[in-house]
């Protein structure tokens, strides 16, 4: 079933490369990260909505249509809204898909008066024995001029996990020293990047990747090799996909792009 929810928590896990993303830059660009709005009970659908501390700015997506937007609401000292949320439409997961559409956890503040929001689509698929997961991230900016239009800026994946069968019968359990899955885990975070000093803002992309038991790769028989001793029950980094990678912002193609290529990964992304 499709379905859209809401992260009560930031995307980024305990074994993230970064603890806390920079705040600003030395443009004035901010980054803050989004709150949960706390429902009324007599509220059974709300739409999903996060906003900063001081409650200035909020995030949601209605899932109540066909094709959900992404609103943005700038709020007055009051609590009313200052003017028509902006939107921009983002699409539904596919037919049959299994995942999710959930609101990024921060926001970016442009010191030009433009916003940067996004959604982070999660996908999963089960095997036998064992499953992967994968989530990509989806940026836009809302600009300060309303006549002009908000638009998708950014694309990258950001997190990826499987877990692979290797066991099939007691042999196999002996041979593998009771590890019968192999797993893979990849946890992305993207920060502000602190040493703008003028213009539009830099993201920078830092990865962690690891497997288990020891090095492994989907495209290598489990049962390959010689029997694994408890010595070899530990994860081991995997340096190809642990990287860093600055997106800036190119003016020709209307996007973000990275400084370099990313790698394919396809030991955490793959399905």
């Amino acid at each position: 079933m499709n379905l859209f929810l809401i992260l009560a928590a930031g995307m980024v896990a305990a074994s993230s490369p970064q603890d806390a993303p920079p705040a600003s830059d030395a443009a004035g660009n901010r980054l803050l990260p989004l709150r949960v709005r706390e429902s009324p009970p007599s509220d059974p659908d709300p739409d999903p909505t996060a906003c900063t501390a001081d409650g200035r700015w909020c995030v949601s997506l209605p899932w109540a249509s066909e094709v959900p937007e992404l609103r943005l609401i700038e709020k007055d000292s009051t609590g009313g809204a200052r003017s028509d949320p902006a939107f921009v439409p983002v699409a539904s997961p596919g037919d049959g898909e299994e995942g999710s559409v959930t609101i990024w956890p921060h926001i970016l503040l442009e010191a030009d008066g433009a916003a940067i929001a996004g959604i982070v689509r999660a996908r999963s698929a089960g095997y036998s024995g064992g499953g992967a997961t994968t989530s990509r991230l989806e940026l836009y900016r809302f600009p300060a001029a309303p006549a002009e239009s908000s638009a998708l800026v950014l694309e990258t994946d950001l997190h990826g996990s499987a877990t692979i069968r290797a066991c099939f019968d007691e042999a196999d359990m002996a041979k593998r020293a009771g590890a019968c899955s192999d797993e893979y885990e990849l946890v992305g975070a993207l920060a502000l990047d602190p040493e703008v000093r003028e213009g539009r803002p830099r993201f920078v992309l830092a990865t962690h990747a690891r497997t288990f038991p020891g090095r492994r790769s989907r495209t290598v028989d489990s049962l390959a090799g010689p029997p694994l001793a408890s010595s070899d029950l530990v994860w081991a980094d995997d340096p190809a996909c642990t990287f860093r990678r600055t997106f800036a912002f190119d003016a020709r193609s209307g996007r973000y792009a990275p400084d370099r290529p990313l790698p394919a990964c396809e030991n955490y992304f793959g399905f």
